[in-house]
């Protein structure tokens, strides 16, 4: 398929509205009819998440059921979250339902051009789910566990789903990119 300026100039439309309009929905300690932050945490390093793609099916309070989908393109941070190594990393989803599932991908490198694309075999690291609680002990937010062991970058795809709690009967999936370092 050839490419014409028509072309382009309604793909750099479609990514841009995409790309606005996918970080505008709310995000701070959410609740089901909204999507959940992710931030990394380490001992001395913290980076939030940049989500790239979401599909998420909810109540919207009144009975009725809405509908969120936005999809862009994977990018990373330039700059990692820095963290010494050997260290444990908590991947912290601010939402108070837990995950149903959790994929988290590490690559070691990306492409020259860009901040896209990674170059290689992805590892899945072995992780635990825990919760976090605030001083009533009521869970505001759910993390991933997992440990690093080499100083190294990682670029890594997360991907986490919850259950549909409101009966709409759709996905509820976020799609995230980080970049850390282990010195």
């Amino acid at each position: 398929m050839r490419w014409r300026p028509a072309t382009h100039a309604l793909f750099a439309a479609w990514a841009t509205l995409t790309w606005l309009l996918v970080p505008l929905a709310p995000q701070a300690m959410s609740h089901d009819h909204t999507y959940p932050a992710l931030i990394a945490h380490a001992s001395n390093a913290q980076q939030f998440g940049r989500n790239w793609s979401v599909t998420w099916h909810s109540g919207s309070g009144d009975g009725h059921c809405s509908t969120l989908v936005g999809h862009g393109f994977p990018t990373f941070h330039k700059h990692p979250a820095r963290f010494s190594a050997p260290e444990t990393i908590r991947l912290e989803f601010a939402k108070e339902q837990r995950p149903e599932s959790v994929s988290i991908g590490v690559a070691r490198k990306l492409r020259e051009r860009g901040h896209n694309t990674v170059i290689g075999k992805r590892r899945y690291p072995e992780y635990r789910i825990e919760p976090v609680t605030n001083e009533e002990g009521v869970v505001v937010a759910w993390v991933a566990v997992f440990e690093v062991f080499r100083a190294r970058h990682f670029y890594m795809d997360v991907r986490a789903s919850w259950p549909d709690v409101d009966g709409c009967g759709g996905t509820q999936e976020v799609f995230w990119t980080l970049h850390l370092e282990g010195v």
